[in-house]
């Protein structure tokens, strides 16, 4: 049995509350969801539920300290689908920033 896209959102978005979260964990996790959808969607899907509250943003780190992305939420969606495409779902640490 696959966990829902919601679990694993609820799952990350209470990560957040300890530790950052790479990019690069929630596409690993929507690449290991067993689903069909591509793995861009999923991690865009996942994303934009943790992002849901207004709790937590996404940015990146720059010397140690971390710089939101200055966009609204649904171009920083945007930009995440495009640069997990460009790579093709598979995303490292540093990939994107």
């Amino acid at each position: 049995m696959t966990d829902s896209i919601e679990d694993i959102a609820s799952r990350f978005r209470s990560e957040c509350e300890a530790d950052a979260v790479g990019i690069w964990q929630v596409v690993k996790a929507a690449g290991s969801a067993g689903r069909a959808d591509p793995v861009a969607a999923l991690a865009v899907s996942i994303v934009r539920l943790v992002l849901a509250d207004g709790a937590v943003e996404i940015g990146q780190f720059d010397r140690g300290r971390f710089v939101p992305w200055p966009s609204s939420h649904e171009d920083q969606l945007s930009r995440l689908a495009s640069e997990v495409d460009a790579r093709k779902g598979r995303v490292d640490i540093g990939d994107i920033g």
